[in-house]
C-alpha cells in the first residue's frame, strides 16, 4: 500500500488495542504492509511485542521490520518490555538491537541500559549526556527502565571529565529532570559534577591568568638587555616591580640563574671592567700553577683546587704570581655572573662598590644582599695588601656577614686575620719543570711586530734556563736564580728579552726594562731623559691616594713610550656625558713598585713611614737590593724592631731573606 494509504494509518493504529486479538493482528499486518509511512506508529506497534499472543507479536514483528529502522522512543518501549518478564530478556534486548538499524546513537543508549561497567569514552561524554537527556524525555518509559537510565545518567556524571564549561547546561538540566523524578541521590551525583567544572573552570582561568602573566615578564626580560625603556619602566621601578611582578618576579630574578644572566647583561661590561678581560687571552694563560691548602703541605693544581668560586676563598701569592691571571681565568671562562673588584675600590664598603657598577633592581640593597648570601653571584677581590687595614676589616666583615656568598679575595702575604669562614689557598712558584713551559708558552703572547723564529726561540730558552740553574754553581746562588725564575711575571720580562736577542739581568730586570723604554724614549724624543724622579713622585702619590690610573695630563709622552713596552696597559671607556675616554694603568703592581722605590731612595725618611701600610710591601723588598749596604741593613734592623713591636712579620722575614741573597751573591 505504502504512501497512498498512509493517511489511514492513524485509524489502523486505533485498532491494535483492540480486544480481539485477530484484529490487532491484522491491524499489525496492515501498517506493515503500509511500511515507511507508517513509521509515526512503531511505538504503538512495538507495545504488541509485549502481547500475549504470539501471532500478534510475529505480526507485530513483521510490520516493525516492514517500517524500517526506528526512533529511538519506539526503542525504548521495546527495552521496556524485558521488565515484564525477565525470561524474555534476550528477546526485547535483540528486537532493540535489530530494529536501530545500527544507529550510533540508539546503539550506545542500549549499550548503557542492558549491560554494566560502560566504558565513558571522555571524547564524547557531552553527546553521551545529551541522549541520555532525549530517551528520558520519552513517555510512558517503564518505571524500572526510568530508573536504570537514571543511573546511567550519575554514572555518567560521576566517572566523566567535565571540563567544558559547554557541559554544565547539559548537566543542570539532568540534576533538574532527576529532583523532579524524585531520584534525589543520582541528582546530587550530577551536582558535585556541576561543582567540579565550575571549580576547574575557575582554575583554569587561574591558570592561564599566571600562564600569561609569567608569558609576560619572560618576554619583557628577553627584550629588557636591550631596551633601556623596558629595563627604566619595568625593572628599575621598585614599586611597579613589585605591583606587576605579583611578589614572585623578585624571587625568580634571585633564584633562577638564567634570569640572574639576564638581569645582570647590561652591567655586563661594568662589573668586569677593571678585570680587563677584553685584553685577555686565555690561550695564553698558563694552567699548571699549583696551590697548598694552608692546612695542608700537599700542592695540587690550582685549576683542580678551585674549579668555581665556591663559598669563600683567599689566595695568598708572592707579587707576580699570576693570582690576578687566575682570578681573570675564572671569570673569563665561567658562565655565572661575575663582579671584579680592586680592593682600592672598596673603601667604602664592598655592598658599596657593588652597587656603583649597577642601575635599578640590581642595585637595590635588599635585592642586592639576597643575591649575595644567597651565593648566586661570584665576588672576586683583587689586591687586598694594597689597601689599608680599615678596609681589609670592613671586606672580613662582609664576607663573614654573607658566609653563604661566593666570594674570591687575593693578596701578598701579609699579617692580618683571614674571615673565619674561608678557605685559604697559597700560590705556589713554579718548579723547574714550569719554568721552562712557561718561558717558551709565552710566544702566544709576543707582539705581532716582533719576528720570532720558534725553533730558535725554544732553543734560547732552554739554554738559558740550561745555563741559569746550574747545579754546579752554588746552592745559594741557584736559589736566588730559582726564586727569580720561578715568578711569572718576571719570566715575561726575560721571554722579552731573549726574543730580542738580550741577555737578562735576572737581579734587576725591572731596571733594565727600564733603562730599555729609556733609551728608546731619549731617542724618540731628541735627547731629552725620561723624567724618573718626576714621574716617581706622582706614582709614589698614586699609591698614597689608592688610585690606579697613571695622569697623563703632564705625561702622555711618556706614557706612551712605556705602553709601547708593556709596562702600561690601556683602557677605552665613556665618561659620565658620554664622552669616549682613555686611560692608562701599570701592567703589575711590580712595575708600579720600580718606580715608587725610586721616591724612596732619594728620601731617607720615606722607608721609615710606610713600615706599617701593606701597599708599600714591594717596594722594601726593592729596598732590600737597591739601597747601599749600609742603609738596607739599617732598615733591616728597624724593620726587625717594628716586626717585633707589631708580632707582623710579613715585611722583615722577606726583606732579611732577601738581604741574605745580596751577600750571597756578592761574595760570589
Amino acid at each position: 500500500m505504502g504512501q497512498a494509504a498512509a493517511d489511514q494509518a492513524p485509524n489502523i493504529a486505533a485498532l491494535l488495542k483492540d480486544q480481539d486479538s485477530n484484529v490487532r493482528r491484522a491491524a499489525a499486518n496492515a501498517l506493515g504492509a503500509i511500511g515507511q509511512a507508517a513509521a509515526d506508529q512503531a511505538p504503538n506497534i512495538a507495545a504488541l511485542l509485549k502481547d500475549q499472543d504470539s501471532n500478534v507479536r510475529r505480526a507485530a514483528e513483521v510490520a516493525l521490520e516492514s517500517i524500517g529502522p526506528l526512533k529511538l522512543n519506539s526503542l525504548m518501549i521495546i527495552l521496556g518490555g524485558k521488565y515484564l518478564d525477565n525470561r524474555l530478556d534476550y528477546y526485547y534486548t535483540f528486537w532493540a538491537y535489530y530494529l536501530s538499524g545500527g544507529n550510533k546513537d540508539a546503539v550506545m543508549l542500549i549499550n548503557w541500559l542492558t549491560t554494566s561497567n560502560n566504558k565513558i569514552d571522555k571524547q564524547f561524554q557531552t553527546h553521551t549526556m545529551k541522549v541520555f537527556l532525549t530517551a528520558w524525555n520519552i513517555q510512558n518509559l517503564h518505571q524500572e527502565l526510568r530508573e536504570k537510565l537514571a543511573n546511567c545518567i550519575s554514572d555518567l556524571a560521576r566517572q566523566g571529565s567535565w571540563k567544558e564549561s559547554g557541559s554544565i547546561k547539559y548537566l543542570k538540566e539532568s540534576e533538574v529532570l532527576l529532583q523532579a523524578r524524585g531520584y534525589l541521590d543520582q541528582a546530587d551525583v550530577v551536582n558535585a559534577a556541576i561543582n567540579s567544572i565550575a571549580k576547574k573552570t575557575w582554575t583554569s582561568y587561574i591558570g592561564k591568568f599566571w600562564a600569561v602573566h609569567v608569558a609576560f615578564w619572560l618576554v619583557l626580560i628577553s627584550v629588557y638587555p636591550k631596551s633601556t625603556m623596558i629595563q627604566a619602566i619595568f625593572f628599575w621601578n621598585p614599586y611597579l616591580r613589585k605591583i606587576m611582578g605579583l611578589g614572585y618576579i623578585n624571587f625568580a630574578l634571585t633564584w633562577v640563574p638564567y634570569l640572574r644572566q639576564k638581569l645582570f647583561a647590561p652591567f655586563h661590561d661594568s662589573l668586569l671592567a677593571d678585570a680587563e678581560l677584553d685584553t685577555f687571552d686565555d690561550e695564553a694563560y698558563f694552567e699548571k700553577s699549583k696551590v697548598k691548602r694552608s692546612d695542608s703541605p700537599e700542592s695540587i693544581p690550582i685549576l683542580k683546587a678551585i674549579t668555581t668560586i665556591k663559598r669563600q676563598i683567599v689566595l695568598v701569592g708572592e707579587s707576580g704570581l699570576g693570582k690576578s691571571m687566575f682570578i681573570r681565568h675564572l671569570l673569563k671562562t665561567s658562565r655565572r655572573v661575575g663582579i671584579y673588584l680592586p680592593a682600592e675600590k672598596c673603601s667604602d664598603g664592598v655592598m658599596e662598590a657593588i652597587q656603583a657598577k649597577l642601575l635599578g633592581v640590581a642595585k637595590d640593597t635588599k635585592f642586592l644582599r639576597n643575591l649575595i648570601f644567597s651565593g648566586a653571584i661570584d665576588i672576586c677581590i683583587d689586591g687586598l695588601n694594597e689597601v689599608s687595614a680599615e678596609t681589609r676589616v670592613n671586606m672580613t666583615q662582609f664576607v663573614e656577614t654573607y658566609f653563604r656568598g661566593n666570594v674570591l679575595m687575593a693578596t701578598q702575604p701579609m699579617e692580618w686575620k683571614t674571615p673565619a669562614t674561608a678557605k685559604t689557598y697559597i700560590l705556589q712558584p713554579l718548579g723547574d719543570e714550569q719554568i721552562e713551559e712557561y718561558l717558551i708558552g709565552r710566544q702566544k703572547t709576543f707582539s705581532q711586530d716582533i719576528e720570532v723564529s720558534i725553533p730558535n726561540y725554544k732553543r734560547a730558552c732552554k739554554e738559558y734556563i740550561t745555563s741559569s740553574l746550574n747545579t754546579d754553581q752554588p746552592i745559594e746562588v741557584r736559589n736566588a736564580i730559582q726564586s727569580v725564575l720561578s715568578n711569572p711575571m718576571d719570566l715575561d720580562i726575560v721571554a722579552q728579552m731573549l726574543v730580542t736577542g738580550m741577555e737578562p739581568d735576572l737581579f734587576s730586570l725591572h731596571k733594565q726594562q727600564y733603562q730599555i723604554m729609556s733609551a728608546d724614549y731619549e731617542q724618540k724624543h731628541t735627547g731629552n731623559k725620561f723624567p724618573l724622579t718626576a714621574f716617581s713622585d706622582v706614582v709614589y702619590q698614586m699609591r698614597i691616594n689608592d688610585e690606579s690610573a697613571i695622569s697623563a695630563s703632564n705625561y702622555i709622552d711618556e706614557i706612551r713610550c712605556m705602553e709601547r713596552h708593556k709596562m702600561v696597559l690601556s683602557r677605552q671607556s665613556v665618561d659620565a656625558e658620554g664622552t669616549p675616554t682613555k686611560d692608562w694603568f701599570f701592567r703589575h703592581d711590580k712595575i708600579m713598585d720600580f718606580f715608587i722605590v725610586q721616591s724612596f731612595l732619594d728620601n731617607d725618611e720615606r722607608p721609615l713611614e710606610h713600615m706599617d701600610d701593606p701597599r708599600f710591601r714591594g717596594v722594601y723588598f726593592l729596598l732590600a737590593n737597591l739601597l747601599p749596604w749600609d742603609a738596607a741593613m739599617t732598615l733591616r734592623e728597624e724593620l726587625i724592631q717594628y716586626a717585633a713591636d707589631s708580632k707582623d712579620v710579613s715585611v722583615s722575614h722577606k726583606f732579611i731573606q732577601l738581604i741574605r741573597e745580596r751577600e750571597i751573591l756578592k761574595a760570589a
